[in-house]
This record gives C-alpha cells, structure tokens and sequence, in this order.
C-alpha cells in the first residue's frame, strides 16, 4: 500500500468518527443559540412595543370617560379620606390641647 497515494488511509475511523461527533454538536449548539437569539429577540420587541405604548398612552390612562374612575374618587373623598380627615383633625386638636396645656418650662414627653 502507497501511503503517499492516499495520505487519509492512514488515518484511524477513531479520529473521523470524533470529528463527526464535534460536528454534529457544534450543529446542535448553533441551532439552540439561534432559537435563543430569536426568542430573546422577540421577547425584547415585545417589551419595546409595551413600552412605547405606555408613553404614547394618555396621563389619565386609556379611557374616554371617566366612569368608573371618577366615581371611585368621589367614594374615597366622600366616605373614606372624610372619616380619615375628621379623625386626624380629632388628634391634632388634642396635640394642640396638650402643648396649650403644657407648662413652658417642661420638656415634652
């Protein structure tokens, strides 16, 4: 047998067989990192478009009337903030009371 004739016969099935190996993976990694690079990419073209409307959006939010939101605030500044304001009121009064009260030459408490 000429080696210098066919310089691959020399060559074990060993070696061909592993670089066919490290073919086949570094096939499979390419393709795993371009579906990543395409899922990522889709995830940041989303979270953009999200982005921009928000911006775009008005201050008051998307809606034409004011409905449900307006009636909400009339609730809350009716009943709750109300009963809130008419309590703190009570507990500024009675702080008033106690420093009115309170001799000057005492520390406060």
């Amino acid at each position: 047998m000429d080696v210098m004739r066919k310089p691959g016969a020399v060559i074990g099935r060993g070696i061909a067989r592993d670089e066919r190996a490290e073919t086949d993976l570094y096939a499979f990694i390419s393709k795993r990192h371009e579906q990543r690079v395409v899922v990522e990419r889709a995830a940041v073209e989303e979270a953009w478009r999200v982005s921009e409307r928000h911006q775009e959006a008005p201050a008051g939010g998307q809606r034409t009337t004011p409905g449900p939101a307006l009636a909400m605030c009339r609730r809350l500044q009716q009943g709750v903030y109300a009963r809130r304001s008419v309590e703190w009121g009570r507990q500024g009064d009675e702080l008033e009371d106690r420093e009115a009260n309170q001799p000057k030459g005492e520390d406060a408490a």
